[in-house]
Parts: structure tokens; C-alpha cells; sequence
């Protein structure tokens, strides 16, 4: 089990674009080693609704973790997402991680795993960049 997320903080989000069926795909190719049945539901929680002209796309990752966008063409343009509490390791590392690197735009967070570990996450164009912050 991965080293869960307790604090999540967005520095910016700026054209950050990830592929419309990422996570799906990305749950499918995740090694039948690791318990891969952990992370079907997500796509079973995907929920797409109507905000005028735009569809707007949300998905549940975890107790405190989600991803919501609008729905452009074949890809999701973010508009905020969440990682933190139970599973949100496994789902950081083996599902946003992957999707992160199919990205196009810029992202920037900072978190903070439960070890107390301070990471800054870069990300421009798929380029993923984590920094480990020493205080």
C-alpha cells in the first residue's frame, strides 16, 4: 500500500488537458499483480452532466479525492482535482501519475503524505517533475 496523501494544496492549473477515456485505459493497464478491481468503480462513479453549452465530467477517486473538467472533444480540460485520504497513494501513483504524463498544459501542487513527506509536483506538456521539499 502506498503512502497516502493528507494534505493536497493546487498552485496552478493552467490549460491542463488529460485524455477523455485516460483513466479507464490506465486502469486497464494496470499489472494484474497489483488488485486492480480496487480502482474499477471509478469508472462505474463517472458522472457527466449538462452546465449549459459544456458537459462537465466528475470523477470520485476516493473518499476525499476527485477530478471534475469539461468535456472537450476527446479530452477533459481540469478544472480542479483532489487527492487525499484513504487509497489516495495507490490512486496518486498508479492513476493521476499515468494521467499526469499524458497531460498537455500546467499543473503545479504541493502535498503532503502521511509519513509527513512534502512533495511539489510540476507538470508541463506530460513533463512530471516531483520535488521533495526538506524543511
Amino acid at each position: 500500500m502506498a503512502n497516502n496523501i493528507d494534505h493536497w494544496k493546487v498552485k496552478k492549473i493552467k490549460c491542463l488537458t488529460v485524455p477523455l477515456d485516460g483513466i479507464k485505459d490506465i486502469i486497464e493497464k494496470i499489472p494484474s499483480s497489483f488488485d486492480r478491481s480496487r480502482f474499477k468503480w471509478i469508472c462505474d462513479n463517472e458522472e457527466i452532466t449538462r452546465n449549459g453549452r459544456d458537459f462537465m465530467v466528475h470523477y470520485t477517486l476516493g473518499e476525499e479525492s476527485e477530478m471534475r473538467g469539461k468535456i472537450k472533444g476527446d479530452v477533459i480540460e481540469v478544472e480542479t482535482m483532489k487527492i487525499a485520504g484513504d487509497s489516495s497513494g495507490d490512486v496518486f501513483d498508479e492513476i493521476i501519475l499515468p494521467l499526469l504524463m499524458q497531460s498537455q498544459g500546467y499543473f503545479e501542487v504541493a502535498f503532503i503524505r502521511e509519513d509527513g513527506e512534502i512533495t511539489r509536483l510540476h507538470v508541463n506538456d506530460g513533463e512530471v517533475e516531483e520535488i521533495e521539499i526538506e524543511l
